[in-house]
C-alpha cells in the first residue's frame, strides 16, 4: 500500500509540473489573451458561484462562474478592452474595465459588497444551474450570513448542522464532516473561521464512500486571507442566572460559560500571499444531573438526585496561509490545534458522582492544498494532510464497579485508564475536466491510520446485580416456609448482598486482566470517476464508478457503481425530476481490529464469575468455574454493503419559494455485529445454561465480529425554502423514517446466538418523524432575528430482563409475553411479561421514548462606524447578540429505562438541556 501511495504522489507531482509547462506555453502564444481573477466579499472571503460576464471589442459575450475557491478564467481572448460584470446572490453587482491590448495575461480581484435585498444564498433560484446535482432535495449552502443565526459554540453548531444533514434520509448525528476537503473526525473549526458550509452536496457522487442513510455530509470551507488587513475580537457569556433548572436536578446548577477569541488576517505580499489566524478559548463550568435510586443508611430504597460539577477547558486555534505562485497555481497551508481538558466526566443519570473520569486531548493537524488551473477546462486539486492526536483518560476511583440494573452505578469508571496515540495521513488528488457536454471528475484517495492504544478495561473488576428468582423473606429476613420463589430486582438483590441474606449473591463478577497495549496500521485506498453528462439542455446524466480496498482487516477490492439522471420538462425549468442509485460500502472500523487484538486470550482475557461471593468474588467456590471471554474477527469479514436509491421532485414557485420532495430506499447486507459462537446450547434437554454443552466443548465465550446483519428501510423528505425575500428567508423540512434492522451495533449481540427471531426491529437511532425549520428575519436598524425549530418523535428502546438467562455472557435477554395469570408475570404497557424466560418472545426495541421539540432564538444588532467608504460601507462594526437555547424551556425527556425490574422501568431519568441564554459582543474591522 505504501508503494501505491508513493507512486500516486509521484504521478500527481509530474502531472502538476506538466500542467504548469502547458499553461506557460499557452500563455506565451502571440495574440492569445488570458483574463483570470477571484471574487471576494468585503471581509476578503472568496465567493463561490459568482456570475462573471465579459463583453467588449467585437468579441462574442463570454460567461463564467467562480469556482470552489472563488476563481474564474477566460482564455483565448483577442487583444482589446473589455467590460467585466460580476454579480452574486446577496451582493451588489459590480463592473470593471479591463485592458488586454498590451498584455498577454491579466489578473484581477473583484470585491463585492452585500445588499439587504438578498441576504440569503441557500438554494437560490438560479435556473442556469437547476440540474446541478448539488442543488438536489435537502442540499444546502450556508454562508456567513446564515451561520450568524446558528450557535457560536462548536459543539452546539455541530449538533445543529447534524440535524440539517438528516435531510439525506439518514441517521441524525452521523454525518461525515470535512474541513477544506479533509476528514475532520466530526470536529468543526471556530465559527468565526468558517466561510461557508455545504450540506449533502451530491451525496450519490462516486467521490463519496458513505451511504446516505448513514447521515449525509457536512463540508466546511474556512476563510482565506485577504488583500486588506481585517480582524475581530469577541466575548460570549452565559451564567446560572440566565439558565433554567434541569427537570431532574434538585436545584439550578451553577453553570457558567465564557467564550472569547480573536481572528486576524491580511496580506503578506499584496495580491500574492495572505494569512488568517483564529484563536478561541472556552471555559465551561457545567454540571451533570444524577437521577438514581440507591440504598439509604437504613438500606432501604431512596431516590438520589444531585448536580455534579463537570468543568471543561477547550482551546481551538488555527492558522492559514494562501500563496498564489503564478496565474495558474495556488497553495494553501492550514495548521489546526485543538486542546481539550475535561474533568469529572461520566457522572449523570444512573452514574453516581464517583464514576467520574478526566479526559485530556491534544490534536494537531497540518493540511496542504495545491490547486493548478491547467487551462480553462482543466483544474487539478492536490491535498495532503497529517494529523497527530493524543488522548488520555483516567478514572477518579479505583474501586470495583457496582452495577445495579436500572437503579444506579457506582465504583470506578470503565476504562480505568486509556492512553491513545493516533496518526493519520490523508492524500487525495482530484482532476476536474470539462469536455464538451461532459464534466469529469477523476480522483484517487489514500488514507493511513496508525493507532497505539493502551486501554485498561475493568482491571479492578465489577459486580453486576441484575435480579432474578429468590426465596421470599419475612420482615426479619428469614426464608418463609413453603413460599414460592419470587422475582426480585437488582436493587433488592444488592440489599440482600449487603445484609448477607439469601438471594443476595451478585449475578456476575467480571474482570479483565493482561497486557492492555495494542497497535495497528490501517491503509485505505480508493479511486473514483464521476461524469456529469449534459445530454440535452433539460436532461443530464450522472455516471460514477468507485473502487475501494483496505487493510487491517484486509479487503482487496470493493466496486461501487453510481447512476443518476436529472430532467426538467418545462422551458422555464420550474420542475425538476431526479432519480439516483448506487452501491455503497461501509469501511470496517479500526475499533473492531483493536478490540480483537487486545482481547485475544493471550494479551488480555476477560473472566466471568457467576453468582460470586461478595465483596470478595474469589472467596467462594464459584471462582473456580470462571468463564473466559475472548474476541475474534470472522475470517471472511468484509465491509457491509448497501444499495441506495432515491427519487426527487422539485418545484420552483413564484417569489423565490421552492418545494422539494425525495423518497429514499435502502437495502443493506453484511452489517457488523457480535455473536457468541460458543454460547451454551440451551434447549428442552438442557435448560440450565451452566450445564448445557457448547459447540467447542470448553466453557469459554468466543465473541465474533461478523458481517451477518441486515438493514432495510425508506425515508421521505419534504422541504420548503424561501431564499429571495428581502425581509426573511426560510429553510424547512419534514422527514419520515421507516427502517428495520437486526444489527444495531458491531459490539452488540443478539438475544440468542442461535435464534435470531425477534431481532428484526427499528434501529436505535430512528425517530419516525422529524422536522426542522430555520428562518432569519431582517429587522429595522440592521437588526436580525433568527429562529430554529427542531422536533422529533422518540427513539426506540429495548425492554430487557436485566439478566443473562441463556448464559451467553450478555445481559440483553428479553422477557416473554405470557398470560396475566401466570405466577411470575409482571404487568406492563407491553403486556404481561415473564423475566425468567430463557428465550424471550418480546421483540427487540419495542419501546419508544417521548417526543422532543426545541425552539432556539438569536437576536443580533450590528453598529457600523468610521469613515464611509466609496462602496457605502464603514470600516468598524460592533455586533451584539442574544441567543436563547430551548426558548420555551420544554422538558425534553430522554433515556426511558427498559430494564423490567428497574424502579425506573418505563420512565425517563434524563432530559435535554433546559433553557440557556447567552449574550455576546463582537468587534470587527
Amino acid at each position: 500500500m505504501f508503494v501505491i501511495g508513493f507512486r500516486q504522489v509521484v504521478i500527481t507531482g509530474l502531472a502538476t509540473l506538466i500542467a504548469l509547462a502547458l499553461t506557460t506555453f499557452a500563455q506565451s502564444q502571440p495574440g492569445a489573451r488570458v483574463l483570470q481573477g477571484e471574487v471576494k466579499d468585503q471581509t476578503g472571503a472568496l465567493i463561490v458561484g459568482a456570475k462573471v460576464d465579459l463583453l467588449g471589442d467585437g468579441a462574442s459575450a463570454r460567461a463564467a462562474t467562480s469556482d470552489a475557491i472563488g476563481r474564474f478564467r477566460f482564455g483565448d481572448l483577442p487583444a482589446g478592452a473589455y467590460r467585466l460584470k460580476v454579480s452574486a446572490q446577496g451582493f451588489a453587482a459590480r463592473e470593471e474595465l479591463v485592458d488586454l491590448r498590451n498584455t498577454a495575461a491579466t489578473q484581477v480581484a473583484i470585491t463585492l459588497y452585500p445588499t439587504i435585498k438578498e441576504s440569503l444564498t441557500i438554494d437560490g433560484a438560479d435556473t442556469e444551474r437547476v440540474l446541478d446535482p448539488e442543488r438536489a432535495a435537502g442540499a444546502q449552502r450556508l454562508t456567513e450570513l446564515e451561520l450568524q443565526a446558528l450557535p457560536d459554540d462548536p459543539d452546539q453548531l455541530t449538533e445543529q448542522l447534524q440535524r440539517l444533514a438528516a435531510s439525506s434520509g439518514g441517521a441524525p448525528g452521523q454525518a461525515i464532516v470535512t474541513v477544506d476537503g479533509f476528514l475532520a473526525g466530526g470536529r468543526l473549526p471556530p465559527k468565526s473561521a468558517i466561510r461557508e458550509v455545504r450540506i449533502n452536496p451530491n451525496i450519490f457522487s462516486a467521490e463519496y464512500d458513505t451511504p446516505p442513510f448513514r447521515g449525509g455530509r457536512i463540508e466546511v470551507t474556512t476563510k482565506p486571507g485577504a488583500d486588506a488587513f481585517h480582524g475581530a475580537v469577541f466575548f460570549n457569556y452565559n451564567g446560572a442566572a440566565l439558565n433554567a433548572r434541569d427537570p431532574f436536578a434538585p436545584q439550578r446548577a451553577q453553570n457558567q460559560t465564557r467564550r472569547y477569541g480573536l481572528q486576524f488576517g491580511g496580506p503578506v505580499v499584496k495580491k500574492r500571499a495572505s494569512f488568517f489566524l483564529d484563536l478561541e478559548q472556552r471555559d465551561i463550568d457545567e454540571a451533570a444531573t444524577v437521577n438514581a435510586v440507591i440504598l439509604n443508611e437504613a438500606l432501604q430504597p431512596a431516590p438520589f438526585a444531585a448536580n455534579v460539577a463537570a468543568p471543561k477547558r477547550l482551546l481551538i486555534g488555527s492558522a492559514r496561509a494562501d500563496w498564489q505562485l503564478n496565474q495558474a497555481h495556488t497553495l494553501a497551508l492550514r495548521y489546526d490545534y485543538n486542546r481539550n481538558r475535561l474533568d469529572n466526566q461520566g457522572a449523570g443519570g444512573f452514574n453516581l458522582p464517583e464514576r467520574g473520569f478526566a479526559n485530556r486531548q491534544t490534536e494537531q493537524s497540518f493540511r496542504f492544498t495545491e490547486t493548478a488551473v491547467i487551462n480553462e477546462k482543466m483544474v487539478n486539486d492536490l491535498r495532503v494532510g497529517i494529523t497527530f492526536n493524543r488522548f488520555t483518560q483516567r478514572a477518579g476511583s479505583n474501586q470495583p464497579g457496582i452495577f445495579v440494573a436500572g437503579a444506579f452505578t457506582a465504583g470506578g469508571a470503565t476504562p480505568n485508564f486509556l492512553d491513545r496515540d493516533e496518526r493519520r495521513l490523508e492524500l487525495a488528488d482530484n482532476l476536474i475536466v470539462g469536455a464538451g457536454r461532459h464534466q469529469l471528475k477523476l480522483g484517487a484517495q489514500i488514507f493511513h491510520k496508525h493507532f497505539g492504544d493502551a486501554r485498561a478495561e475493568n482491571p479492578q473488576g465489577a459486580f453486576f446485580f441484575g435480579g432474578g428468582l429468590a426465596p421470599q423473606l419475612d420482615a426479619n429476613g428469614a426464608v418463609m416456609d413453603g413460599a414460592a420463589q419470587i422475582n426480585i430486582g437488582g436493587l433488592e438483590q444488592y440489599r440482600r448482598a449487603l445484609l448477607g441474606l439469601p438471594g443476595g449473591a451478585p449475578t456476575r463478577f467480571t474482570l479483565t486482566r493482561g497486557q492492555p497495549s495494542v497497535s495497528i496500521n490501517q491503509w485505505l485506498l480508493a479511486g473514483f470517476a464521476q461524469d456529469e453528462w449534459q445530454l440535452r439542455r433539460n436532461l443530464t446524466a450522472s455516471l460514477g464508478f468507485r473502487f475501494e480496498a483496505q487493510t487491517a482487516p484486509a479487503d482487496k477490492v470493493s466496486l461501487a457503481p453510481r447512476l443518476g439522471i436529472a430532467y426538467t420538462p418545462d422551458k422555464k425549468q420550474n420542475w425538476v425530476l431526479r432519480a439516483r442509485a448506487g452501491l455503497f460500502y461501509d469501511r470496517i472500523s479500526e475499533a473492531l481490529t483493536l478490540e480483537a487484538l487486545r482481547l485475544d486470550g493471550l494479551r488480555q482475557q476477560q473472566l466471568l464469575i457467576d453468582a460470586p461471593s461478595f465483596p470478595d468474588p474469589f472467596a467462594g467456590g464459584n471462582a473456580a468455574n470462571a468463564i473466559p471471554t475472548v474476541r475474534v474477527l470472522e475470517p471472511s469479514l468484509r465491509p457491509s454493503s448497501s444499495l441506495q436509491a432515491r427519487v426527487e421532485l422539485e418545484r420552483q414557485l413564484p417569489r423565490g419559494w421552492r418545494i422539494s420532495m425525495s423518497h429514499n430506499w435502502t437495502r443493506g447486507w453484511g452489517e457488523p455485529r457480535s455473536r457468541n459462537i460458543n454460547a451454551p446450547l440451551v434447549d428442552a434437554a438442557h435448560l440450565d445454561p451452566f450445564a448445557a454443552p457448547r459447540p467447542f466443548g470448553a466453557a469459554k465465550n468466543i465473541l465474533q465480529f461478523e458481517a451477518s446483519g441486515r438493514v432495510r428501510g425508506r425515508a421521505l423528505f419534504v422541504g420548503v425554502n424561501q431564499a429571495a425575500n428581502k425581509y426573511f428567508n426560510l429553510f424547512s423540512g419534514y422527514l419520515y423514517f421507516d427502517f428495520q434492522t437486526d444489527a444495531d451495533n458491531a459490539f452488540l449481540q443478539p438475544q440468542s446466538s442461535y435464534d435470531l427471531r425477534g431481532e428484526w426491529g427499528p434501529p436505535v437511532w430512528q425517530t419516525r418523524h422529524r422536522m426542522f425549520l430555520t428562518t432569519t428575519i431582517n429587522l429595522p436598524w440592521r437588526a436580525r432575528a433568527a429562529f430554529s425549530l427542531n422536533a422529533a418523535s422518540g427513539q426506540p428502546y429495548n425492554v430487557t430482563t436485566g439478566r443473562d438467562n441463556n448464559g451467553d455472557g450478555s445481559f440483553n435477554d428479553r422477557p416473554s409475553v405470557v398470560a396475566t395469570a401466570q405466577p411470575r408475570a409482571i404487568p406492563t404497557p407491553f403486556g404481561a411479561l415473564d423475566p425468567s424466560a430463557v428465550k424471550g418472545t418480546l421483540r427487540r426495541n419495542v419501546g419508544t421514548n417521548p417526543a422532543n421539540a426545541t425552539l432556539d432564538l438569536n437576536l443580533s444588532r450590528t453598529f457600523a462606524f468610521g469613515k464611509l467608504s466609496a462602496a457605502g460601507d464603514r470600516p468598524f462594526k460592533l455586533a451584539a447578540n442574544v441567543r436563547a437555547g430551548n426558548l420555551l424551556n420544554r422538558a425534553n425527556l430522554l433515556g426511558v429505562n427498559g430494564v423490567l425490574a428497574s424502579p425506573f422501568f418505563g420512565r425517563a431519568n434524563a432530559a435535554g438541556p433546559a433553557r440557556r441564554i447567552e449574550v455576546g459582543l463582537r468587534f470587527s474591522f
